[in-house]
């Protein structure tokens, strides 16, 4: 009898116990993580907002690209009909490597309003056909351009278009493409921003004369330097001032009793020259029928042939001579030579 008491009241905790576990589920079923609901909000909760932290503004490539090779960007500020400020600019260019800022601002001006075309805005100088715009910039004296600008307007939309560097003109910046049209707004209004720095000192240059011939055989009964050469088809080196490499001489091969000799200086050389004209004289050749022995100037080496004419392109110079033995090739050329820079006075 006490078994089957005990049985029962046993029977009955685990009822108790069953109902007070389900009793809690239920109520934990209407309970959230959070008493507010994410949706429709994740995107203000987690958007970046690209003005006055540093972080760099959305941009969107655009067209047409300028005559300079600049692809234009469109790209986000406050006003919706498109018109971008030069802090708005600067913010979209800017990045963990560069922080770009505007040292001369200027307002927008209305395409209606330019003089003749015209409009300037400090520096700048730009004129537009009324979609189109070229513009140049005017430096003074000690100082490159570091940023440039141009916001270039129409219809709802801007391109800006960025320049890095010492730009100081571009031409056929135009406003976004119009609808499907193919074919840029007119131009609306336009803006330019630009900074100026203090140009780094820049070396500075003098040419100084050498003379250089083949690197071959010395004269054997001459007191200078200089070199002659066994005909050959292999490249000879340039030889300048006894020990500087100015370039190369190729020989050609024999045709028609002629061979042609080509001379090709090196990148810092250039053919003497007065003004900005290559001297007639600067590449003398003397054949030898046999190897010679001595040297005695163009003027008194009547035993051999003297040939004088040259056809200069640049830095090389060619010259048919007649098919000999052996070849005395002596070269009149200047090198760029790095000197103290002149002091202003002013």
């Amino acid at each position: 009898m006490r078994t089957q008491n005990f049985a029962r009241n046993l029977n009955w905790v685990w009822v108790l116990v069953l109902a007070a576990f389900f009793t809690a589920c239920s109520q934990m079923d209407g309970i959230e993580p959070d008493s507010k609901s994410l949706e429709g909000k994740s995107d203000k909760l987690f958007r970046l907002n690209p003005f006055g932290n540093g972080l760099e503004n959305a941009k969107t490539a655009s067209s047409p690209i300028s005559d300079g090779g600049i692809t234009p960007d469109i790209i986000e500020g406050s006003n919706p009909g498109g018109n971008r400020t030069c802090d708005e600019v600067a913010t979209a260019y800017s990045n963990a490597d560069r922080t770009v800022t505007f040292s001369n601002s200027f307002d927008q001006i209305n395409a209606v309003d330019f003089d003749e075309n015209t409009a300037t805005f400090g520096a700048i100088t730009a004129t537009t056909d009324g979609t189109y715009v070229s513009w140049t910039i005017d430096v003074p004296a000690g100082y490159c351009v570091k940023y440039v600008a141009a916001v270039v307007k129409g219809s709802n939309d801007a391109n800006v278009y960025f320049y890095e560097g010492d730009v100081r003109s571009d031409s056929g910046l135009a406003p976004p493409m119009a609808g499907g049209s193919g074919d840029p707004a007119e131009l609306s209004n336009l803006r330019f921003c630009y900074t100026l720095e203090p140009c780094e000192d820049e070396p500075c240059f003098e040419w100084k004369g050498e003379t250089a011939t083949g690197d071959g055989n010395r004269f054997a009964n001459s007191s200078n330097w200089f070199m002659w050469n066994n005909y050959t088809t292999d490249p000879i080196k340039l030889i300048a001032g006894q020990n500087m490499e100015a370039g190369s001489i190729q020989m050609g091969p024999i045709s028609n009793e002629n061979i042609t000799i080509t001379i090709t200086l090196d990148e810092g050389w250039r053919f003497k020259t007065v003004g900005e004209t290559i001297v007639s004289d600067a590449v003398k050749v003397l054949a030898y029928l046999n190897p010679p022995t001595s040297f005695n100037g163009f003027g008194n080496d009547v035993r051999n042939i003297r040939y004088l004419r040259a056809n200069f392109n640049g830095d090389v110079a060619t010259i048919t001579v007649p098919a000999a033995g052996s070849y005395f090739i002596h070269v009149d050329v200047e090198w760029e030579k790095e000197i103290e820079c002149p002091v202003d006075e002013d």
